[in-house]
């Protein structure tokens, strides 16, 4: 399917601001009502952390400087190897997390395998309203609901460990990659269903 090439650009504007809900609401959480700190003294030491700093600094980057060399002689020859070998060790910590989360989270087990779903219609009903304002392609209307369905496994773990170390990985780690990312991945052929049913003429 033909998609707009800006399409997967959509990733760390959704990405950035879902890590930073995830940190600023558990800061808060962990925060006593007599020392609430302000939520803006929160989001800017958030986004002043090194996970979230290196996420932002990667898209000025890309933005700001000419990516094509980089891309030529790094980003396209490496990140496949690298992105397999990131992928089956967090498929493998995910695997030894399960039995953690069976244990202990039910409720995240029923998120994992609920939310994707829900947060891809969100997506594809966006893509929709895009696709008739704006000509959004079929293809960026399934793009953009595998997105919305999916998990942050790449810079989601990581990013949790620096900013919020104190948090259960089993929990976040089984929600996404155990359970979430096979369902988001699954419900791919569900968009696309969906997209040339009521996208094409």
């Amino acid at each position: 399917m033909g998609y707009e090439a800006w399409a997967p650009a959509l990733y760390p504007f959704m990405d950035i601001p879902a890590l930073l809900t995830a940190i600023v609401l558990a800061q808060r959480a962990g925060s006593n009502a007599a020392a609430r700190v302000p939520l803006r003294r929160l989001i800017l030491d958030s986004l002043r952390g090194g996970a979230l700093s290196a996420l932002l600094l990667g898209l000025a980057l890309g933005l700001l400087t000419r990516p094509d060399p980089v891309f030529d002689s790094f980003y396209d020859p490496l990140f496949r190897g690298l992105l397999s070998l990131l992928m089956l060790v967090m498929g493998m910590e995910a695997y030894a997390r399960l039995s953690e989360l069976r244990g202990t989270a039910h409720v995240y087990a029923v998120y994992g395998l609920l939310v994707p779903l829900v947060h891809g219609a969100l997506g594809f009903g966006l893509g929709w309203a895009l696709h008739l304002m704006a000509g959004f392609s079929p293809g960026g209307v399934v793009l953009l609901a595998v997105m919305a369905a999916s998990s942050s496994d790449v810079s989601g773990p990581p990013t949790l460990r620096l900013a919020i170390p104190a948090a259960n990985s089993a929990v976040y780690i089984g929600t996404s990659t155990s359970l979430g990312t096979p369902v988001a991945l699954l419900s791919i052929p569900l968009w696309i269903s969906l997209a040339a049913m009521l996208l094409t003429p």
